[in-house]
């Protein structure tokens, strides 16, 4: 956290506001278990327990955005099988794929 988010001011590592007084403590919290949850993702992926490091990892980036949450997410994920699959048209005769129409989504009743 770099500002409060209820006046801007400058965060100064407090558990109040030191201008307009709000309780930080949530807030910190938050962020202090995304740290957490990034810290047990990286030590899950150093174990090769890609899914378990995905799983944390995205928990971290739930939490707070952060380049290196995101970017473990996502190697993890696809270490783990999670990548996601492409559905491919029918070849034809001479091995060409045709575009897959979407089919529209409807709701139900």
């Amino acid at each position: 956290m770099e500002t409060c988010p209820a006046c801007k001011a400058p965060f100064k590592g407090g558990q109040t506001c030191h201008r307009c007084k709000s309780d930080l403590r949530p807030l910190i919290a938050v962020a202090e278990r995304a740290v957490a949850c990034l810290a047990a993702a990286r030590a899950a992926f150093g174990q090769n327990d890609y899914q378990t490091a995905c799983g944390l990892a995205c928990q971290s980036l739930a939490l707070k955005r952060s380049q290196e949450a995101e970017s473990l997410c996502r190697y993890a994920g696809f270490l783990a099988g999670r990548q996601r699959t492409i559905r491919l048209a029918p070849a034809d005769s001479k091995g060409n794929r045709a575009a897959r129409k979407q089919s529209p989504v409807t709701s139900p009743g």
